[in-house]
């Protein structure tokens, strides 16, 4: 029976010292993980104060260009009426004519709503290409394009001559 009781004195003395040394193992572990965390601070702290011009990307050019048209035209007829000065449903039965009667449609990079938003935006405003462009994400020969093909689309062909 003695045996016994020393037996189990000896495994759980060998559990306690397997148990220290994982102790130490482990704290040893987090040491180097801490002091590895640091420098991989210190690197990318110094990459990216000398190259952060080239990491830092501009916003989602399309998603503001989306939501901006989206506050302008479908967000309340409050904002439609104060930015282009027709209501939702006038704006809409406005874009449907000028797409039938016109026959001005929608490109591969602008929708129609969005053409004729800049053609009105700059009536309602009198406002200049370089504002419409600031407002609606988009470059001034852009913006000027379309809202020249508005402009045809909206004019009876025996008025333009």
């Amino acid at each position: 029976m003695d045996e016994n009781i020393n037996d189990f004195d000896d495994e759980s003395n060998d559990e306690l010292e397997l148990y220290v040394v994982l102790q130490v193992v482990m704290q040893e572990l987090f040491a180097l993980c801490t002091v590895a965390s640091v420098v991989i601070q210190v690197i990318l702290k110094k990459y990216l104060s000398k190259y952060s011009r080239n990491l830092i990307r501009g916003p989602n050019r399309l998603q503001e260009q989306m939501d901006h048209i989206n506050r302008l035209v479908r967000e309340s007829d409050i904002t439609c009426i104060e930015q282009l000065r027709m209501d939702r449903r006038s704006f809409m039965t406005l874009c449907n004519m000028i797409h039938t009667i016109g026959g001005l449609g929608p490109s591969k990079h602008v929708t129609l709503e969005e053409k004729v938003a800049f053609f009105l935006f700059i009536l309602a405003q009198h406002l200049k290409i370089r504002n419409v462009k600031f407002n609606f994400y988009r470059s001034g020969m852009f913006v000027s394009r379309y809202v020249n093909d508005v402009l045809k689309a909206y004019t009876p062909t025996s008025q333009l001559t």
